[in-house]
C-alpha cells in the first residue's frame, strides 16, 4: 500500500515503474534521481505522492495517470523534471478527464496528451488512446 521515502533513489538503472492496483501512498523522493526513469503509470487507488517523488533528469516521461479523478497537484512530484523535458512529455488520462487536464497546469509541463479507455493484455499501454 506504500513505497517509503527515498525508497528507489538514485536507481540509475530503473526505467519502467507500473504501480499495482492498491497502492495509495508513494513517499517523498521515493524515485529521486532516477536519471533513466521514462515510463510512470500510476494506479486508480493512489491518494498520496509525496513531494519530489520523481525528481530525475531524463529526456522526457510517458505518465499514465488511471484515477477516477482529477490529481492536481500530481505534477509537483516531479520537481523541474517536467519543464526540462516538455517536448518529450507525454501524458495519459481516463477520456472523462480531458478537459480537466487539457486545462490545467499540466498543459505547461506535458508537450502530448491523450485520452484512454481502459487497458489492453500487456497491462502497460492503453486500447484505445486518442491524442487530445
Amino acid at each position: 500500500k506504500e513505497i517509503g521515502v527515498s525508497a528507489f533513489a538514485n536507481c540509475s538503472s530503473l526505467y519502467k515503474v507500473v504501480f499495482n492496483e492498491g497502492l495509495e501512498t508513494i513517499g517523498e523522493q521515493a524515485f529521486f534521481n532516477c536519471i533513466r526513469m521514462g515510463y510512470i503509470d500510476i494506479p486508480s487507488t493512489i491518494t498520496t505522492v509525496g513531494k519530489d517523488s520523481f525528481s530525475f533528469s531524463t529526456t522526457g516521461i510517458e505518465l499514465v495517470i488511471r484515477t477516477n479523478e482529477f490529481f492536481g497537484g500530481l505534477y509537483k512530484a516531479f520537481s523541474s523534471s517536467l519543464i526540462d523535458c516538455k517536448t518529450n512529455n507525454r501524458l495519459y488520462v481516463l477520456a472523462d478527464l480531458k478537459e480537466q487536464y487539457s486545462s490545467s497546469s499540466y498543459k505547461t509541463k506535458f508537450a502530448e496528451f491523450y485520452t484512454i479507455d481502459e487497458l489492453d493484455v500487456t497491462g502497460d499501454r492503453y486500447s484505445s488512446c486518442k491524442k487530445f
